[in-house]
Order: C-alpha cells, then sequence, then structure tokens
C-alpha cells in the first residue's frame, strides 16, 4: 500500500530565468577555474570572470550584516567601513560627500594560510570596496564580508542589501 504522505514538493522558484541565468554562470566560472594558469591570458580568463562574476552580483546580490556601533568587531569577516556626511553634518552646514568605503580585517589562521590584521584603506568607491572586499574573502579564507557605517542613511540600495537586523 502507498503511503498517505506525498513526498514535500520543492518550493516554486520566484523567477525561474533569473535562476537559470545564475545557474548557467556558475557553471562557466567553474569552467573558467579548470583553464590553467599558462592560457588563461590567451583565453581572456581573467576578464571574462571578472564579467561574470559582476554579473551574479547584479542577478543574486549578497546580504550584508552590518552595524552602527564602532565596538563591534567580527573576527571572521572582511569588514568595509562606510563614511560619509552624516545628518548631522548636514544640519550643521557642511557640504555633501558621496559615502567612500575603506577595508579591514582582522588576523586569523585560515586552511589556506595565516593572515595578519591589516587593511586596505581608502577612500575607495562603495561598490568597489564590496567587489574588492568578496574577492579577498575569497582569497583569505574568511566567512564573510560585513559592512560598518555611523548612521543607516549612509547605505544605498545600489550597494546591495543589508540585513534586516542590525548586528554581526
Amino acid at each position: 500500500m502507498r503511503d498517505t504522505l506525498a513526498p514535500m514538493a520543492r518550493a516554486p522558484s520566484i523567477d525561474p530565468k533569473r535562476d537559470n541565468e545564475i545557474a548557467r554562470l556558475r557553471k562557466l566560472l567553474v569552467e573558467l577555474d579548470r583553464i590553467p594558469a599558462h592560457r588563461r591570458a590567451e583565453e581572456c580568463a581573467d576578464e571574462r570572470e571578472a564579467t561574470i562574476k559582476a554579473m551574479l552580483r547584479d542577478l543574486d546580490p549578497p546580504i550584508y550584516q552590518w552595524t552602527t556601533r564602532d565596538d563591534e568587531i567580527a573576527e571572521d569577516a572582511i569588514t568595509v567601513g562606510i563614511g560619509g556626511t552624516s545628518v548631522e553634518m548636514l544640519v550643521a552646514g557642511l557640504t555633501y560627500v558621496e559615502p567612500t568605503a575603506s577595508i579591514y580585517w582582522c588576523a586569523r589562521v585560515a586552511a589556506n594560510g595565516v593572515y595578519e590584521a591589516g587593511s586596505e584603506m581608502g577612500p575607495w568607491p562603495v561598490r568597489e570596496a564590496l567587489a574588492r572586499a568578496e574577492v579577498l574573502r575569497n582569497q583569505m579564507g574568511y566567512n564573510r564580508v560585513v559592512v560598518t557605517m555611523a548612521e543607516l542613511g549612509l547605505w544605498r540600495p545600489e550597494y546591495g542589501k543589508l540585513a534586516l537586523k542590525e548586528g554581526f
């Protein structure tokens, strides 16, 4: 006799075309990783890889954990610190300045090496800093990229998504 309980169906995708494109791009990245170092230049592998990663960021942006507390540190993360003109500065009559960022990390022993605490100081445009932080995260074996900023108002939707709740 058949079981009366049917297996749980997979939740339908919100956008199957988007999901298929993400899968296709991830497959292309795997193929690019297989290209030997001596052939990467002639096959423009680095340029293709950068383009595919940018497309993936646009299709499937990461959700960043964030804080406005100066004393909160994520030891397992590459941190992007964002600064700019706060509301208080504008009220005081200072001129608006576009937000910029710096990148920093805590010392860490990872499977692929030992890393001293360090930074790549800005000013970086925020989107470039986030992209560079993702590269560093992959190279150094950190778990995630997090964001710290003086106030939530410095974040722009074009940078990506923030977690709903503040805190690492």
